[in-house]
Order: structure tokens, then C-alpha cells, then sequence
């Protein structure tokens, strides 16, 4: 997908009678290339999510603690180490359950934020969710990712074309208009883009995702989005 958005602007900055730039007046012209790009990521970020509920602070702890080996098994019987499981947040927290409307208790809610990254693959995310929809209790959120090195290529081969639109965009203008373009005066890299990868989410319960892997669905086909954005600034021989 390619936008290109131009504008054409003459400056002539003066404050109070007196010249901001010592009499300095120039004409100049600023177009914009933009490039985006739909790629098959080779990432897959698992963020597993835990919580438990109980009257009692410790029973509450132990609970949330014990599901958190369980899916450390799991995991090791998908054949991945458990210390690729990185925890990104614990806590515990006191609320209160008004399930009973004649009785308010104070609980204690005990919480995980766990992530895993792997590779992308569907033999392998297979495996992993058949062996993790045991543990229940457990909620979790996908994030396909592209490695550094291919985020990389990625970026460059964008902004190559987002630069490339912006020229062609200013020497048609130019063209269009009987004018000359002169030397580059300034470019502005990564101007109000998207971010570098918008993730793709599936929040589901596990019994959900593991369904729909059974039923034939292929996470690792899944894609993310990338975009570059440059404006570059022209100036106009007389």
C-alpha cells in the first residue's frame, strides 16, 4: 500500500519588521512517501496470565504458585526448558467478593503475567497448547512478533520505497509546475507511524484456543504489519 501526501509551501518568517533569519527568504517544497508492508511473522510471544482468589493470603499465594508449576510442566513436556518462561509481573492484592449480597468478605487475589517466545511454527505451537490446556485456570495472549533481523530488513527495504515515492512525488510536482528542485534541505525519518509492529491479539480461555487448533487452524501463518513514513524538504532553484 503506498500514500503519498504533498505539500507545497512557501516560508517568508519575519518578527516585529526584523527578519528571524537575517533576510533569509526561500521557497521550498515538502512531499511525503509512505510504504507499508504485510509479513509473515517468524515470532510467536505466548503471555500467559494467573490469578487466584482466596479468603485466606496464603492459601491464595500457594494456589497461584502451584498453577505456575504446573505450567512449567507442561511446558517442559512440549520439550522447552521452563526457564524460557520470563515473569514480567506478580502481585497480590486485596478485594472484595460480593458474590454473597448480604455478606462482603475480603479476599486476597494473587496474579502472574508470564511470557514465553518461540519460534513460529505450527508443529511446535501444536504441541505446546496440547500440553498446556491442562492447567486450568490459566488465560493467555498471542503476539506475533518478527525477529530482529527481519524487522530489520523489513524497515530498510520500506523506507527505501518511502523515499523513493517522495522523490518521484517531488519531480512530478516539479514537472507539473515548470519549477526546478533544489538541494535536500532536511528529512524527517518515521513521522507519524504506525507502530513497528501493531500486534495481532487472540485472548482467548485455553479450552478455546486449543479447539480451534484442533480443528485445524495454523497460527504460524499469521501476519503483522509494518509501515515508514519520510518527509523530505526540497528547496526551489530561481
Amino acid at each position: 500500500m503506498i500514500r503519498v501526501v504533498v505539500i507545497f509551501c512557501f516560508f517568508l518568517c519575519s518578527l516585529k519588521g526584523q527578519d528571524v533569519f537575517n533576510s533569509f527568504e526561500e521557497s521550498l517544497l515538502r512531499t511525503s512517501g509512505f510504504a507499508s508492508k504485510k509479513v509473515i511473522s517468524d515470532l510467536l510471544e505466548i503471555n500467559f496470565y494467573i490469578s487466584t482468589v482466596d479468603e485466606n493470603y496464603q492459601s491464595s499465594v500457594d494456589l497461584s504458585g502451584n498453577k505456575f508449576n504446573q505450567l512449567k510442566k507442561s511446558i517442559n513436556r512440549a520439550g522447552i526448558k521452563d526457564d524460557m518462561l520470563k515473569v514480567r509481573g506478580y502481585s497480590i492484592n486485596k478485594q472484595y467478593d460480593y458474590s454473597d449480597p448480604d455478606e462482603r468478605k475480603l479476599v486476597y487475589n494473587t496474579s502472574y503475567d508470564i511470557s514465553l517466545t518461540i519460534s513460529n511454527e505450527k508443529k511446535l505451537i501444536d504441541n505446546i497448547f496440547s500440553n498446556v490446556e491442562d492447567v486450568k485456570g490459566v488465560e493467555l495472549k498471542l503476539v506475533f512478533k518478527l525477529s530482529d533481523d527481519k524487522l530489520d530488513k523489513v524497515k530498510k527495504d520500506l523506507l527505501s520505497q518511502a523515499i523513493k515515492n517522495a522523490k518521484q512525488s517531488a519531480e512530478h510536482i516539479a514537472k507539473d509546475m515548470g519549477i526546478k528542485l533544489g538541494k535536500v534541505k532536511d528529512i524527517i525519518y518515521n513521522y507519524d507511524r504506525v507502530d513497528d509492529i501493531p500486534p495481532i491479539i487472540h485472548r482467548k480461555r485455553m479450552a478455546q484456543i486449543s479447539s480451534s487448533l484442533i480443528s485445524g487452524g495454523d497460527l504460524s501463518n499469521s501476519e503483522v504489519e509494518h509501515s515508514e513514513r519520510v518527509y523530505i524538504v526540497w528547496s526551489i532553484l530561481k
